[in-house]
């Protein structure tokens, strides 16, 4: 939802400036939500919860906010570089300061509904922060109170039962209990709390109880074990009520399972993740630094933010994407299905597969990817050869292979979703631009911007990623037809156009 910067006032003090996203500055309740970030975070009264020291609007309208500048990594690329598997000496300690930050939170009035391993953050001397307080809700004040028309915040994998059935009055500090157990639960097992394929099927996961952690770890020490389960629980009244008695609990259970002081286990962590770091120090002496990127919180989605390379050219970019060969496949042998030696010949043309002697077949090259740069190719060989509707009609089949989520009944919400669902279809250097588990998306390949008009059945739609426009204007009817049967899409001819050399073009949707 945002880009993170490292800055330097003239004074010499560094800090880390949060801007949101352009494509969504003009959703209302994104604004909202991010603009609120600094006055709930500054209610937390804890020193781990990253506060907001000034926020402001930029020139262009732009809202942003000023932060303490965070050297370290998320508990999330800690444990990526762990191999996705951290032992129970550094997840205790670690835990164990979140729950006292969420319980400081909860005593406070305020629900953090957003806790997972990409909001959590080691500083580089072993420090735990909490971040992203954009979404969570001051439970005694009204003034703090927002009323969501999007049918599901915060990220799936890591959310409580009632909070993925959108039942926002269930929610208390019980659902963060819940969200810390998942964290617990992956960064020990490397596993979610549920196995899924998909982001829908995170969804659909989430509203049956949760499997046991001994499952998956038959050797975990047994209070441990019971901790997590509780913390788990599918009725909320059988959960740890706040994040204080969830953390008393864990420090019980530590206690028994480490073998060891809780406080020798919490100092050996801290000189771990110092000695990394300092490692890390010494190898750069003599290395020419790198050019300054952005940095603190990652993930960019409808709850978390991202981090983005300004001087990232898109073209240059394309290089390292690609997209599934059997949803290529599907889409253009669908449209092609009355003349499919067309798509075959385009497609050997290409690189992607050979043709049979007598062109009655086509065998693929036997990649399961292919380069997004050669698929935008063979669109652009289709519009010329046999003309831009055909490239529309393969847009149009997008939400076969991108299905909505099934309880998708307002085509407000299901254009909504096309950007998602657009990252986690395209992977970059071997991994899907959208991570289901973190709700992280990967810069470089554009968006989907969508921005409603309230009171009206009209939306636009801002696009700008590298796809032709005819195939974006399939692909937006195709998912609006979903909903609304007799949706209508035009391409704005008054705004600039990527046909004439604009980042983007400018889609207007009736129904």
């Amino acid at each position: 939802m945002a880009a993170v910067y490292a800055a330097e006032h003239r004074n010499g003090h560094r800090v880390a400036i949060k801007f949101l996203l352009d494509h969504l500055r003009h959703d209302g309740d994104i604004h909202h939500l991010f603009s609120r970030e600094a006055y709930v975070a500054n209610q937390v009264g804890h020193p781990g919860a990253v506060p907001v020291l000034d926020d402001d609007v930029d020139d262009d309208g732009c809202p942003f906010l000023i932060m303490p500048l965070l050297e370290g990594e998320t508990v999330h690329a800690n444990w990526e570089r762990a191999n996705r598997r951290l032992p129970l000496g550094r997840v205790g300690p670690l835990m164990l300061e979140v729950l006292d930050i969420l319980a400081t939170a909860h005593e406070n009035g305020i629900i953090h509904r957003d806790i997972k391993p990409d909001n959590l953050f080691l500083t580089t001397k072993g420090d735990v922060r909490v971040l992203d307080f954009g979404i969570a809700r001051a439970a005694e004040s009204s003034s703090c109170t927002i009323t969501f028309t999007r049918p599901m915040m915060g990220t799936p994998a890591f959310m409580p039962p009632e909070q993925a059935l959108g039942e926002h009055s269930a929610i208390g500090p019980h659902g963060d209990c819940w969200s810390a157990g998942a964290t617990i639960f992956t960064l020990l097992s490397g596993e979610l709390v549920h196995r899924i394929d998909t982001a829908h099927s995170v969804i659909a996961a989430a509203v049956r109880p949760a499997r046991s952690l001994r499952e998956l770890m038959p050797e975990l020490p047994s209070p441990m074990a019971r901790l997590v389960d509780k913390a788990l629980a599918f009725d909320p009244t059988d959960r740890w009520p706040t994040g204080r008695e969830m953390h008393d609990a864990l420090h019980a259970a530590l206690q028994e399972s480490l073998g060891e002081p809780i406080e020798h286990a919490t100092a050996r962590m801290r000189t771990e993740i110092s000695a990394h770091w300092s490692a890390r120090d010494e190898d750069a002496v003599d290395t020419q630094p790198p050019a300054p990127r952005p940095c603190v919180v990652p993930a960019d989605n409808p709850s978390g933010d991202t981090f983005v390379d300004p001087s990232l050219a898109m073209n240059a970019a394309l290089n390292e994407v690609e997209i599934n060969a059997q949803n290529v496949m599907t889409m253009v042998f669908t449209v092609f299905r009355l003349v499919p030696r067309i798509a075959y010949r385009i497609l050997a043309n290409h690189g992607l597969g050979t043709m049979r002697a007598r062109c009655d077949e086509f065998l693929p090259d036997g990649r399961t990817w292919w380069p997004l740069a050669t698929y935008l190719e063979v669109l652009w060989e289709i519009g010329q050869t046999v003309g831009p509707a055909k490239v529309s009609d393969i847009g149009r089949r997008v939400p076969d292979i991108a299905p909505l989520r099934k309880d998708t009944a307002d085509i407000r919400h299901a254009l909504g979703q096309i950007d998602v669902l657009y990252h986690l279809y395209h992977r970059k250097n071997g991994h899907l631009m959208f991570d289901p588990i973190a709700a992280r998306m990967t810069e470089g390949i554009g968006h989907y911007g969508h921005h409603p008009h309230p009171f009206e059945k009209r939306m636009t739609m801002f696009c700008d990623n590298p796809y032709p426009c005819e195939f974006d204007r399939g692909l937006l009817l195709g998912f609006a037809a979903r909903v609304e049967p007799l949706a209508f899409v035009q391409h704005d001819a008054t705004a600039p156009c990527r046909k004439h050399g604009a980042p983007g073009c400018t889609y207007t949707i009736t129904w």
